[in-house]
């Protein structure tokens, strides 16, 4: 999906002609990034998904509360401590083959960086997960690699069950839903726009997109 480009007269974001005199009394403020290590997730079916990476943000829509006065939430009840939706969004350096040691050679027990990895499927790694703690019910795992950080943006996207029921109470097709960012994905999209600055454009541009 190609965003269309919007401008503003003057420009929302117009860098001044000098830069001016650093303040005495302003904060330095720093943004640190967050530490490459290794991360495993759960992907479809379960399977573990393991990367060396950054994780760039994490949300949940998860509470600690019940909404009901049954030990669980019924089908037609919402309860974010029964059910709940879960975000990761990692910037992957590599993927975790195996725990086995590939080095060519290690005589003195030392292993290579690259020991046990592989070149990553993707520059991102987008995690979404609907999970619940009521019997008889399954979680739901998505795990996807991209190199575009546009790409991620719609891998967040998603019709809302208002919006799915309307649309087929109407007859229209799955290729005519109307797909936004749920609230929790749009707080992990930004915190991690805060740490890539490919994605902080992408993160602008839906935004621009959408006001």
């Amino acid at each position: 999906m190609r965003y269309p480009l919007v401008t503003h007269d003057p420009p929302l974001f117009q860098a001044p002609a000098e830069s001016p005199p650093p303040s005495a009394h302003a904060p330095h403020v720093t943004v640190l990034s967050p530490s490459v290590r290794d991360l495993t997730f759960e992907g479809r079916d379960g399977v573990p998904v393991r990367v060396r990476g950054q994780l760039l943000a994490f949300g949940t829509s998860e509470r600690d509360e019940h909404s009901h006065t049954t030990e669980f939430a019924t089908r037609s009840e919402r309860c974010s401590a029964c059910r709940w939706f879960e975000v990761n969004i990692a910037l992957v350096e590599a993927e975790i083959a195996t725990d086995d040691c590939t080095c060519a050679s290690s005589p003195n027990g030392d292993h290579e960086a690259s020991c046990g990895l592989e070149p990553p499927s993707g520059r991102y790694l987008v995690v979404t997960a609907g999970r619940t703690v009521v019997p008889e019910e399954m979680n739901f795992r998505r795990a996807e690699f991209t190199d575009s950080p546009l790409e991620v943006v719609e891998l967040l996207r998603v019709e809302s069950a208002r919006d799915r029921v309307a649309r087929e109470a109407a007859g229209r097709s799955e290729s005519e839903a109307t797909r936004t960012l749920p609230p929790i994905s749009a707080r992990a999209l930004a915190q991690a726009a805060a740490y890539d600055d490919d994605l902080r454009s992408a993160y602008l541009a839906y935004s621009a997109a959408r006001s």
